[in-house]
């Protein structure tokens, strides 16, 4: 994307572009707004919040930003052009494909950008200005890609899947220090060697392993509806009305979604989602209880059969995806207060202690590459893009069942997206 086809900021709004010092001041204002945006979602930050931590008065941040809504659109446009830099720079560099990966990823964790992309906060232009903006960037992430492939660089794998499975890597390595209690965030640079060691090489020592998931997403789920037991009716009602509303969360993130949204998504009236939850918060804990149950069925599933340990960690991550893809998705881990509930970081430090127990057994019987802990719990955003993708394009969406797309996945993360020599 060449420089000119940018937005910027002062532009879109109509002020006058800002002078040196100015503009620098502004850039450091983003960074801490995306900050506060990646830890506790856009709901929270404003523009108090904002000059508090930076010991700024509000009239001077009211210089830079009119509004606390030009301010999240400043930081969804700075992320936008900042990643249109990092592709146009790895393209000058090297002609390796595989190099040209390796200087994207760094490039991308050299600062903190927003993680997740709450569109519907912005009004109509703006969503429309970022939307065609992000779109350019992963056609030209999925066109780097599918070079690699035309070369023989990389594996044969659907370079579409494989841009969204890289950049929510690259997501999911900003946020998931705030989800954990005993894990402080890396570096940009050991960030970057993780997901590069990940991305492009897997996980799995043998690259000519061959693994199929046995276990199917479906088959996990409630199977004791009785349709003339009213408590039973009861009970499946609320399940769909948590998997309906943990769908919109994933989609639109969990700041964009209202319970009106939820009652008109599923067909019935606020009153019927008030009638199981008192309010969002209270159906927002509900829809991770409910993620967090089916997090650990997937670990208890993948260890009870008669599986290797590297076979029972794969399936972890292809049930996952398969989940994701379903109609029901489990919530995923992102900004907001749920971060902060004291229950839920420890349920999700006990979920990677479990995992890192089965990494540990399969370096130990050689079966895994050195691959530590934060190459595993990092992995788990190579599905955290799928609702959101299938609701941004049905039609590839719709080429492409849960199983098959799960395969894909989970083949990039065994093997990575690089050929390896034999």
């Amino acid at each position: 994307m060449a420089t000119q086809d940018k937005i910027f900021p002062n532009e879109a709004s109509g002020r006058s572009p800002l002078s040196g010092k100015k503009t620098q001041k502004r850039e450091k204002i983003l960074v801490e707004a995306i900050s506060q945006m990646n830890e506790r979602g856009a709901s929270f930050l404003s523009l108090n919040s904002v000059a508090v931590s930076m010991g700024l008065s509000r009239n001077t941040l009211y210089y830079y930003f009119k509004s606390r809504a030009d301010l999240i659109y400043g930081c969804y446009l700075r992320a936008a052009n900042a990643m249109a830099e990092d592709l146009e720079s790895s393209m000058l560099v090297d002609s390796c494909p595989v190099q040209r990966i390796r200087r994207f990823i760094v490039a991308s964790l050299a600062s903190e950008r927003i993680a997740i992309s709450d569109l519907t906060l912005l009004d109509e232009a703006q969503r429309k200005t970022i939307a065609t903006l992000r779109k350019r960037n992963e056609d030209q992430l999925s066109r780097l890609i599918e070079r690699g492939i035309e070369q023989e660089s990389f594996r044969h794998i659907n370079p579409v899947i494989a841009c969204q499975v890289l950049l929510g890597l690259l997501n999911w390595s900003q946020l998931s220090s705030h989800w954990f209690n005993d894990i402080e965030a890396p570096s940009p640079q050991t960030a970057a060697d993780t997901i590069i060691n990940l991305f492009l090489d897997g996980i799995c020592r043998d690259s000519a392993l061959k693994f199929e998931c046995t276990i199917n997403y479906q088959a996990l789920q409630p199977t004791t509806f009785n349709a003339f037991d009213p408590n039973s009716v009861n009970e499946e009602k609320r399940r769909q009305l948590l998997g309906k509303a943990s769908l919109l969360f994933n989609q639109r993130g969990i700041d964009a979604v209202s319970l009106d949204d939820i009652a008109q998504h599923i067909g019935t009236s606020k009153g019927a989602v008030y009638h199981y939850f008192k309010d969002k918060p209270s159906l927002v804990r509900a829809c991770y209880k409910q993620a967090f149950d089916q997090y650990d069925s997937f670990i208890e599933a993948s260890t009870s059969k008669n599986l290797t340990d590297l076979e029972s960690l794969l399936s972890i991550g292809h049930l996952n995806s398969q989940a994701q893809a379903s109609s029901f998705p489990p919530l995923i881990l992102q900004p907001g207060e749920a971060v902060f509930f004291d229950d839920y970081s420890t349920k999700a430090d006990r979920l990677r202690e479990k995992i890192d127990v089965i990494r540990q057994r399969c370096l130990l019987d050689g079966s895994l590459r050195d691959v530590d802990s934060s190459g595993v719990h990092t992995s788990a955003g190579a599905n955290f893009w799928i609702s959101k993708w299938q609701q941004d394009n049905p039609e590839a969406a719709s080429e492409l069942d849960s199983s098959d797309l799960a395969d894909a996945i989970c083949t990039i993360i065994a093997h990575g997206l690089k050929k390896r020599s034999a």
